[in-house]
């Protein structure tokens, strides 16, 4: 009976110190897979402004005047407002249908440049 409890001590101390091992493996992972903060960016309305102003909103296009398509995107909220139009036009690839900017014959879609993605991240958040 001796060996037993001997036995049984045994087992439940490897198994404890199992669990203290893996809880203590937990705390001190410094790999940072829980913290994505590295890849989340947060992008304002004065990053994109300028280039909105003179790929979309410019005189004759998408500006207070003329609202080509009946869309204004010449201020942050009106831009937002059209989040939804804008993100499907500039994911379109250069020469299809309704791409934006107008006139955009790449091979690659708008969205997929610096200054697309950009908009794309702040339509999006």
């Amino acid at each position: 009976m001796l060996i037993k409890k001997q036995m049984k001590l045994a087992s439940l101390a490897a198994v404890g110190f199992g669990c203290v091992t893996m809880v203590a493996a937990c705390g001190s992972d410094d790999s940072s897979d829980d913290d994505d903060s590295s890849t989340t960016t947060t992008v304002a309305y004065a990053d994109v402004s300028g280039f909105v102003a003179t790929d979309c909103a410019r005189s004759g296009c998408h500006d207070a005047a003329t609202k080509a398509g009946g869309a204004d995107l010449s201020t942050e909220t009106l831009l937002k407002g059209a989040a939804t139009g804008v993100l499907d036009r500039i994911s379109r690839v250069g020469g299809a249908a309704g791409v934006m900017p107008v006139g955009r014959t790449e091979t690659t879609s708008y969205d997929s440049t610096t200054n697309g993605a950009k908009l794309k991240t702040f339509l999006s958040q």
